[in-house]
Parts: structure tokens; C-alpha cells; sequence
């Protein structure tokens, strides 16, 4: 008797059609392979090595003699480190609870009411993001400084006994901080409040769920993925963040972790090795909450847009719409007119006093900073191309990581996003130490190219969260389809998969133009004569000359809205979130 097996019975179109399948899959599995050895040697060779050298250094006497805990035990011993430590945490916890109850309510008032404005809003809300927060936190020393500031000669003038605010503080510091970090929120979030399938609230509301309830079932639980991907995110820039602490803190005498760093690595006798262990256990406590973030998003199904068409809506709020403007308000007042006419006023000043005087008012602030002072010049031509070149590089790993990790079947996804990750667990200074000791004797040290290098090790992961965010958004419905119908892997990836993410994309490219801008940290540390940003420029005017400060700060600010207000021209409305 002859034995008829299943195979057998298929037609000749079926066997056809698996022997297709079984290829291109085949084919795509090689492809994602390929990308992912590919992105490994990049983090290996820009993040993993360069931090590999100051773990070695942690665990090193500073003569370099002997391995020993001594780093390790001298932190737990010293009080003053602990506080620095203990401050930071404070620091990094109103940030991010501040920034996070700003940064979402903004991006439910301009994405998801009927409130009046918004077109105008949503772009005036991430201008903040464009100021490098030093400038912020510069700005607000000339409104809220007990002597000189615009705010308290204001409420002194209207009856007030004595100065009410005081920007030099951990209060400050948190005001400001959030401020600049609000955008980062902002940004997040509104991609998946504008890709969000409305019939979810409105199945919400029919069952008999009122405003402020819906918003709180639905609306912020299906955008959860990037609500908790922006709080890790500013927490950890936070526990990192050097420069509005260096600016506000220490004339308060309130030192952070990254300002006792600062310390170690510009003080005599130079402690590179006590910096390192504090870096490293910044290192595990990060990766530990990553991983938390990583397990709480998996845990749940997060999509919002599948294969079905819909057209966004709006929830109108009624006369809550007024509270929604005034809430836009308050925030562009804070974040953009008030610094923006603090630096404005004071750039056109001779001697800034705290008193503005019309009639003193001069160019010659301008005139010095673009024609006598050469290192602003040349920061200028070097700002702008590092953050070009850099921002594309980082856009184009951060988004095939992002792939690799959430779309792929790729074993090594997880660990592909730990390591992708752990460059924003270390603070910019201490990074750029390890890339220096790393290229230290090389023709890379001195150069553009090394401060390229950190630039892309350390804002990569932001591009890759960014683009995540919306990824996971997406149905993979749309690639299974696309397959089955006879695409190839990258005709799925580039005629599916970026047009759906292409919001987030640009978002991302935009989002590390502005940072590699505004950075200041990694470019103190890494900068040679020749090689200076303009944030390095700025602070060196900073030292003596404050109105040439103000009028340097109000040029980068101008250059940086020209760019992104050419980005906004040449895209489309829902290709940049602007």
C-alpha cells in the first residue's frame, strides 16, 4: 500500500509559495543579522571600550599601581560625597515629576482637546528644548537673582518689602531643569496622542466615563510606553546633568553628584579614578532601570494603530478649553518670553545693573561676539556641522536598533538594548573622559572627530527610544502582509514600516540636532584650540563679559529656530511634530 503524506497532497502553486516564503525569510533573517553585528561593533567601539577603560580605572589606585575597592569604600565613607549623591537623587525626582506633569499635560491639551491655539502652541512648546539649558538657567539668574533680578525689582517695585524668589537653590534648580526638560515629554508623547485611534475614547465615553476618567483609563494608559520612556530618560539626563547645577548650585553651595565629578577631574590633586567608580555605580543603577522600563512595556499590549482607518478627533472640553489656553500661556511665558526678553535686554546693554535702560542700548555685544571673538566663529561653523553629521548618524543606528529590538525575532534583541542604552546612564563629562583616555595618542585625539564619536555614543539611545516609541505603536500586522504579498525585506521596511515611523524619525534627527547643540559638558572636556562649539564659546564669555553672554546665547537661540523653521517649510505638517 502506498503512503500518501500531507506534502504530498499539496498543490504545485502551495509548494511554490512556502518555498517563496521559507526564502525571504531566510534572506530577512541574514539582513537583520548583518544590522546587528553591524550596530554591535559601533556600541563596542564608541560606548562599551571607552567605559570598559574607566571601570578598569575605578578598580585602580590613582598611582595605577594595584587593583583595590578603595574608590568603592571612600564614597561610602565620604559625607560630602554621599550628600552630593543624596542631592542628585532630589534633583533627579522633581525634575522628572515636574517635567513629566508638564510635558504630558501640554501634549493632551494641543493633541487631544478643541483648545484655541494650538497650532501656535505646539511649536512655541519646544522651543525651550532648543536653548541649551546653561542658557536657561543663565537667563533665569537675570529674572530671579535676589539682587539683580527682573522679577523681584518688579514685585519690589509693586510694594513687595524685599526680593521673593530666589533662583540659587534646589527649588531653582528643579524650576529650571523642568522647564528645559518639559519639551522632551512633550515630544514623546504627542506622537502617540496624534496617532492614537480615538474610538478608544469614544468607546470610553458611551459606556459613561467622563472626561478627566477617560484621560485617565484610556488615554494615558495607551500612551504609557512613551509616557515612562521620557521619565527614565530626563531622570537619568538629570542625575547626570552638569551644567544648570555648576551654574545655579554652587553659589548656593548646593553641590550635585556631576559637580563633586567636576571637581575630582579640574581640581589638583585630579581623582580620574574615584569619578570612574561613582560613574559605574551610576552605570548599574541605570541599567537596573531600564530594565524595569523595558518588562513594565512588554508586559502589556500597547498598540494604538492597526490596519483600520480612522480619522483623529478631538474631545471638546467646554469651558475647560480657557483653563488649557492659560495652562499654554503660563508655560511660554516661563520657558520662552521671559528668558528670551531676560538675554534680549541684557545683550543690549553696556554693563548690565538688574535696570533696563532704553536709551543705553547698544549693538556692540553683537558686533564683538561675530567679529572680535574668534573662538565664537569658529564654534559656529563647528556646531553646525557636528550636529548635521552627528544627528543623521545617530537617527540612522538609533532607528535600526529600534528595529532590531522591537520588530525583530533577533536572539540577542535584549541585550542589544541594554548595551544601546547604557551611554545615558553615564554623564556626558565622564563619557567624554573615557572616549579621551580611550583615543588618548591617536590622530582622533585633538580633533572634531572625536567629539563626533562621543556625540553619537551619547545620543544615539535617544533616537532609538525616540523611534520606539513609534514603532510599537504600529501594528506588525502591516510587515506580515506585506511579506505574504511577496515584498522583500526591505521593500517591507521602506515602503511600510519608515512611512509609518517617519514622524518619529524626524522627530529623533531633530531631537539630536538640538542636543548635540546645546551640549556643553562633553565639549569641555574634549575641546582643543581649534576645535571649540559654541556652547564652549558661551561659557568662556561667561567668565567676565555677561552682556556679550546674553548677546552670544540670543545668536545661538536665532541660528537653531532658522534651522528647525526650515525643517518645518520643507516637511510636511505630520511628518515633523512642529
Amino acid at each position: 500500500m502506498t503512503t500518501v503524506s500531507a506534502t504530498n497532497l499539496q498543490m504545485p502553486e502551495e509548494r511554490s509559495l512556502i518555498s517563496r516564503l521559507a526564502i525571504r525569510f531566510s534572506a530577512q533573517s541574514r539582513v537583520e543579522g548583518l544590522l546587528f553585528a553591524l550596530v554591535l561593533v559601533i556600541l563596542l567601539i564608541s560606548v562599551v571600550l571607552p567605559l570598559g577603560m574607566l571601570a578598569l580605572r575605578s578598580f585602580q589606585s590613582e598611582e595605577l599601581t594595584a587593583f583595590t575597592l578603595a574608590n568603592y569604600i571612600e564614597i561610602v565613607d565620604n559625607p560630602r560625597l554621599l550628600h552630593g549623591i543624596v542631592n542628585s537623587l532630589l534633583i533627579a525626582a522633581g525634575t522628572t515629576i515636574l517635567s513629566v506633569f508638564l510635558g504630558v499635560a501640554l501634549a493632551w491639551v494641543n493633541y487631544r482637546t478643541n483648545t484655541p491655539g494650538t497650532s501656535i502652541f505646539s511649536s512655541l512648546n519646544l522651543i525651550p528644548f532648543f536653548t541649551p539649558s546653561f542658557i536657561g538657567a543663565i537667563a533665569w539668574t537675570l529674572l530671579a537673582s535676589q539682587n539683580q533680578g527682573l522679577l523681584n525689582k518688579a514685585v519690589i517695585a509693586l510694594g513687595a518689602s524685599g526680593p521673593i524668589f530666589n533662583i540659587y537653590s534646589p527649588t531653582g534648580i528643579i524650576w529650571v531643569l523642568s522647564l528645559f526638560e518639559a519639551p522632551l515629554v512633550y515630544l514623546f508623547v504627542s506622537s502617540a496622542f496624534r496617532r492614537m485611534d480615538p474610538s478608544l475614547e469614544e468607546a470610553a465615553r458611551i459606556s459613561g466615563a467622563g472626561l478627566f476618567q477617560t484621560a485617565a483609563t484610556v488615554t494615558l494608559p495607551m500612551a504609557l510606553p512613551s509616557i515612562l520612556a521620557a521619565a527614565l530618560l530626563i531622570f537619568v539626563t538629570v542625575l547626570g546633568s552638569f551644567e544648570v547645577p555648576l551654574v545655579l548650585g554652587i553659589p548656593a553651595r548646593f553641590n550635585v553628584l556631576t559637580t563633586e565629578l567636576y571637581a575630582m577631574t579640574s581640581e589638583y590633586p585630579v581623582r580620574y579614578n574615584m569619578a570612574a567608580a561613582m560613574c559605574v555605580m551610576l552605570i548599574v543603577a541605570a541599567g537596573l532601570l531600564l530594565l524595569i522600563q523595558r518588562k513594565l512595556i512588554l508586559s502589556r499590549d500597547f498598540i494604538t494603530m492597526t490596519g483600520k482607518a480612522y480619522k483623529p478627533s478631538r474631545v471638546d472640553i467646554g469651558r475647560g478649553k480657557y483653563l488649557g489656553l492659560a495652562f499654554n500661556l503660563v508655560f511660554v511665558l516661563s520657558a520662552v518670553i521671559l528668558p528670551i526678553f531676560a538675554l534680549l535686554v541684557t545683550s543690549l546693554s553696556p554693563i548690565w545693573t538688574g535696570v533696563i535702560r532704553p536709551q543705553t542700548f547698544t549693538l556692540a555685544n553683537y558686533l564683538y561676539v561675530l567679529t572680535d571673538f574668534d573662538v565664537m566663529r569658529r564654534g559656529l561653523k563647528n556646531t553646525i556641522l557636528l550636529a548635521i553629521v552627528g544627528a543623521t548618524l545617530g537617527t540612522i543606528l538609533g532607528t535600526i536598533s529600534a528595529y532590531l529590538v522591537f520588530r525583530s525575532k533577533m536572539p540577542g534583541r535584549v541585550f542589544l538594548d541594554v548595551l544601546s542604552g547604557i551611554s545615558l546612564a553615564v554623564p556626558g563629562a565622564i563619557l567624554a573622559v573615557g572616549v579621551a583616555i580611550f583615543w588618548l595618542g591617536t590622530p582622533v585625539y585633538g580633533t572634531l572627530f572625536i567629539l563626533l564619536l562621543a556625540f553619537v555614543a551619547r545620543f544615539t539611545p535617544y533616537a532609538q527610544r525616540s523611534v520606539a516609541s513609534s514603532l510599537i505603536a504600529v501594528s506588525g500586522e502591516f510587515d506580515e502582509c506585506s511579506r505574504v504579498a511577496g515584498a522583500t525585506w526591505w521593500g517591507t521596511v521602506y515602503n511600510i514600516v519608515l512611512p509609518l515611523i517617519k514622524p518619529g524619525v524626524v522627530a529623533a534627527w531633530l531631537l539630536l540636532f538640538i542636543m548635540i547643540v546645546r551640549e556643553l559638558g562633553m565639549s569641555l572636556f574634549l575641546y582643543k584650540t581649534g576645535t571649540e562649539t559654541t556652547s564652549v564659546a558661551i561659557y568662556l564669555l561667561m567668565i567676565g563679559r555677561p552682556s556679550a553672554t546674553a548677546a552670544a546665547c540670543i545668536i545661538q537661540v536665532v541660528i537653531v529656530l532658522s534651522i528647525v523653521m526650515i525643517l518645518r517649510a520643507t516637511s510636511r505638517k505630520d511628518e515633523l511634530m512642529l
